[in-house]
């Protein structure tokens, strides 16, 4: 199957640190996400085959504990490593004799962060 790893890897850490007497915890995550290299293409042009790779993304942030509203601070993809969610063939013309990939980075290929706020009625 093209874009199909033989293996994927999910590791997920939260850790929790209660505050005493105030109404709000704090909240840290991380987790990384692995995927062994792929065949990105049927005709399994071998251009096409896209390194295994892993991604971290951490965030940490403050939770009430009523649960009623949460402002956290993330970073995706820390190291920076850049993977492409879709590669297809490109054809040089008949002048070359060869061909060529083209690849579309994913969405998040790159590193990228912000404040996620959260509230609820």
């Amino acid at each position: 199957m093209p874009n199909a790893p033989r293996w994927k890897f999910y590791l997920d850490g939260q850790q929790k640190i209660p505050l005493a007497g105030l109404p709000f915890d704090i909240l840290g995550d991380i987790n990384w996400s692995y995927r062994t290299s792929a065949q990105m293409l049927p005709d399994n042009n071998p251009n096409a085959v896209m390194g295994a790779f892993g991604i971290t993304n951490i965030s940490i942030g403050v939770h009430s504990k009523s649960g009623r509203w949460s402002v956290t601070a993330f970073c995706n993809n820390l190291f920076n490593k850049i993977y492409y969610q879709d590669v297809e063939d490109f054809w040089n013309g008949p002048w070359s004799g060869t061909s060529s990939v083209v690849a579309e980075p994913a969405r998040d290929a790159v590193r990228y962060g912000g404040i996620r706020i959260n509230a609820s009625l």
